[in-house]
């Protein structure tokens, strides 16, 4: 109404957020959906690919692993998008390919990932590499 279309799609993002660490699934998900729409209709491009990357997480918590591999990667190529927002995606993606199997390619996403965490304070993100990084350590001494 006022024309505060960034702080409407952060605040979106927000309770996404929100609804996801109460274990909300449903209501994450769609929530993140709506900031999405809202975003792509707004031209609010680097606020869309963060829900994207946010919204896999989401769909790994789920058991919806392909499609969030998928969202990751369509983030990861999206032109212009910030390191850390990218970060967020390979982050994702490093941990759901430990859990397929594919190491080959979960570490250098993690270690990408987890520069950027570092980098910018990102202490979920860095948590969630670390652990995928030990998670893929512990699978090559099998």
């Amino acid at each position: 109404e006022h024309g505060l279309i960034g702080p409407a799609a952060e605040i979106y993002q927000r309770l996404a957020s929100v609804l996801e660490h109460a274990s909300d699934y449903d209501s994450s998900q769609a929530t993140y959906r709506e900031a999405i729409t809202f975003c792509q209709e707004h031209d609010v491009t680097i606020m869309e690919q963060l829900c994207v990357a946010c919204v896999a997480g989401v769909l790994w918590q789920t058991g919806e692993w392909y499609q969030a591999m998928d969202l990751c990667r369509a983030v990861m190529e999206a032109p212009d998008i910030p390191p850390l927002v990218v970060a967020v995606a390979a982050g994702y993606l490093g941990a759901l390919q430990v859990a397929t199997g594919d190491m080959k390619r979960a570490r250098p996403n993690s270690l990408q990932a987890l520069a950027q965490a570092q980098a910018n304070e990102v202490v979920g993100l860095e948590i969630l590499c670390r652990w995928t990084l030990a998670r893929h350590a512990d699978h090559q001494l099998i």
